[in-house]
């Protein structure tokens, strides 16, 4: 071969450059009239328009696109490692109500890769309720029933908290809590010192999750600032100020509003304990932040890039030094879960994980596919935790140090949503702060409106829900959750909780009261938990604690956001279909009559396949007939309850009375249904018989219910 390679090779010669606008110009001419804007750019929850394409040009007034790791205001990470020298803590909330079978779960992912613990406790515990007390079903309900040292016994028991963090959000107020958790250490022989992670309480956070806290949020945030000081001077790693939005996120929050939160609420805590004694620089260090992930991929990378930015913004605005880079956990939310074609939620834990790594998330919780069921299973868990394994130790994430640093998509989306989140939190200020929001009901008011959105979206098919409005596999069973026995459970600890009340002398439960006044009296948080610590060690419930180191029996209320999750509309429907096949062997069938040859009526017919589908029905693709009469005989036959006549807009006004005509007359309880929703001849084809039309943006749940409703489908 006697051919040589030219030396110099110059790329821009061969292939020039051209920039946004000529692109655009060329996409315009191949869209032939239809609007740019509505073909091509995305709105999101957030409000931001997606653009369609992001080059060169996106970075160039950003202003902290060209930063490094662990400078100014640690965008790429707090180290000039970023993420490859911090990686991530793998977690899981291990959900169960019994400390024993918690433990059962804990040892077992702790030896499978787990290397954090996480104690999630159940209502009551955050409540600083016994188990004993109030309602029965929110014993357990959201995860471990503790009420004295014992249940921290049976949780811990062979674990070692010295060998890896651990986190707990103990409610509003952390001193009852954390007092039996003293307890527990004191009879171990562990040192405070020695235990990392975050034992924290999170006022704002649980007051809109359960619309009612058993004390002032003054007394709730004097408890995390005596807390503070403690921890501080014990020289531990514990953070103990926490800020948690997952509970936002479980209702529907989009990413703007729940930076905008954190935000306000981190700018509330700061105050709060700087009047409790607290200087800002040291409530800082303590702040411990943990978000919700929505299956949004870019969206959520660049949320945790920008609460970064953001967070040393506000350190800025307030005049707090030194700036610091905040501790951010995440955890995947069971919000855009389904139970139909639970399987699925795996491919959305999996991206969410993906996203908080990249984002640059220190610990990461992932919850199990078949977590909208009473109890996840062994395997669940596993899987889940393998999910973050997989993406550490095969995928080598937590080898990269910045992986969305440089993406002109990433980089500007980022930008966006800091400025977006940072005028959300201003409008929370003008409102008074976070306290003011929740009390006004703003913060439910906007929640509310994107979670609605979100509902729409989901019901019309905008926004696509694989296995559950899309992509449907009705042959798979739906299994409908098992709620917790929350009566079994309540009698369980109960039962616990009376014995260990019985089992005491008269003069060792007058010893308890005694240490419990003592705790009450001190002013002193450090001899507070030491009188607390010494009547935990005696036997004292989390409940007695928890009035005595209130001081008063006040309780403070905001008005409760409860809103559906998108899949929840499907879910029934479902569940309506699968009692129906149990009921009567068969799902309601839904015949597509189709006219004319394949290019004529397969895009309606497929589109009208995959609308029934998603609402639990029987699809039966009938064969191509040329005209309405020769098909009447097999669409009856098919034993059907709906037919859908599939074709063009120009034969409906010829097809549409020859077809209700027939099937009516045939059948006159059947329902009729047009494929394409042809404006001008809308009336004309009512007046013929058609009982409702099925189109893009059609509301799949509305429709569907109403023909359960006349097929006799019940609810």
């Amino acid at each position: 071969m006697n051919e040589k390679l030219s030396q110099k090779i110059i790329l821009r010669e061969l292939f020039p450059t051209t920039d946004f606008e000529n692109w655009k110009q060329m996409v315009e001419a191949d869209l032939k009239g239809a609007p740019f804007e509505k073909k091509l750019i995305t709105k999101t929850y957030e409000g931001i328009d997606l653009q369609p394409l992001y080059t060169t040009e996106s970075l160039e007034n950003l202003p902290a696109a060209d930063q490094f790791p662990g400078l100014l205001n640690f965008l790429r990470g707090s180290t000039a490692g970023g993420s490859a020298a911090e990686g991530w803590l793998i977690a899981q909330s291990l959900l169960h109500p019994l400390a024993e079978e918690y433990n059962a779960l804990l040892l077992n992912a702790l030896n499978k890769g787990q290397n954090a613990i996480i104690l999630p406790l159940d209502v009551k515990t955050r409540s600083g309720l016994d188990a004993d007390y109030g309602s029965v079903e929110l014993t357990g309900a959201g995860g471990v029933s503790v009420s004295g040292i014992g249940s921290l016994t049976r949780a811990f028991k062979d674990v070692d908290l010295t060998a890896c963090p651990i986190f707990i959000n103990t409610g509003a107020a952390p001193l009852a809590f954390f007092s039996i958790f003293s307890a527990w250490l004191k009879k171990n022989g562990k040192e405070l010192s020695g235990i990392n992670g975050a034992i924290y309480g999170d006022p704002t956070g649980t007051l809109f999750e359960l619309g009612k806290i058993h004390l002032t949020l003054d007394e709730a945030y004097k408890q995390i600032a005596g807390l503070t000081q403690l921890i501080t001077k014990e020289c531990s790693n514990l953070k103990t100020a926490g800020i948690d939005t997952t509970p936002y996120a479980e209702k529907g929050a989009n990413s703007v509003q729940e930076l905008g939160i954190a935000l306000a609420s981190a700018v509330e805590m700061i105050l709060q304990l700087k009047k409790h004694g607290v200087e800002p620089e040291k409530t800082v260090l303590q702040l411990f932040f943990r978000f919700g992930i929505s299956t949004n991929l870019f969206m959520e990378i660049a949320k945790f890039r920008a609460f970064r930015i953001l967070f040393s913004e506000l350190l800025k605005q307030m005049d707090i030094k030194p700036e610091v880079s905040p501790k951010i956990a995440a955890k995947t939310t069971g919000y855009y879960h389904s139970f139909v074609d639970p399987f699925v939620n795996l491919l959305r834990v999996t991206t969410g994980a993906f996203s908080a790594v990249a984002g640059g998330v220190s610990v990461i919780e992932t919850t199990p596919y078949d977590s909208l069921f009473a109890q996840s299973d062994e395997f669940s868990n596993r899987v889940a935790r393998n999910t973050q394994l997989i993406l550490s130790e095969e995928s080598h994430l937590n080898h990269v140090t910045d992986p969305g640093g440089g993406s002109y998509y990433i980089e500007t989306l980022t930008n966006e949503i800091a400025n977006k989140a940072w005028a959300y939190f201003r409008e929370i200020e003008e409102e008074g702060g976070i306290v003011a929001a929740l009390h006004s009901g703003k913060i439910n008011n906007d929640i509310a409106a994107v979670a609605e959105k979100r509902i729409k979206d989901a019901a019309t098919r905008k926004a696509v829900l694989v296995g559950v409005n899309s992509y449907v596999n009705v042959k798979e069973a739906v299994k409908a959750p098992k709620p917790l026995d929350s009566a079994a459970v309540y009698k369980r600890r109960a039962d616990e909780l009376q014995k260990l009340r019985v089992q005491g002398s008269p003069e060792h439960n007058r010893e308890i009261l005694i240490k419990l006044q003592e705790a009450a009296d001190e002013n002193n948080t450090e001899l507070t938990v030491e009188k607390a610590t010494e009547a935990a060690l005696l036997g004292a419930t989390l409940g007695e604690l928890f009035n005595h180191l209130k001081g008063s029996s006040d309780t403070t209320e905001v008005p409760a956001l409860q809103v559906a999750r998108p899949a929840e509309q499907f879910e029934n429907l479902h569940l309506r279909a699968a009692a129906h096949l149990a009921k009567t062997g068969d799902r309601i069938k839904v015949y597509l009559f189709t006219v004319g040859p394949v290019k004529q009526y397969k895009a309606r017919a497929d589109f009208s396949r995959g609308f029934f589908e998603a609402g639990g029905c029987r699809v039966i693709y009938g064969n191509s007939v040329n005209s309405p009469a020769e098909g009447i005989d097999a669409a009856v036959a098919s034993g059907a309850e709906v037919f859908v006549l599939c074709s063009t807009d120009e034969t409906y006004p010829e097809l549409v009375p020859q077809f209700v005509s027939g099937i009516k007359t045939a059948k006159p309880d059947a329902v009729t249904i047009l494929a394409g929703y042809p404006k001008d001849q809308v009336e004309a084809h009512k007046a013929a018989g058609i009982d409702d039309f099925i189109f893009l943006g059609a509301n799949v749940v509305d429709i569907i219910s109403q023909i359960f409703d006349k097929t006799g489908v019940e609810k």
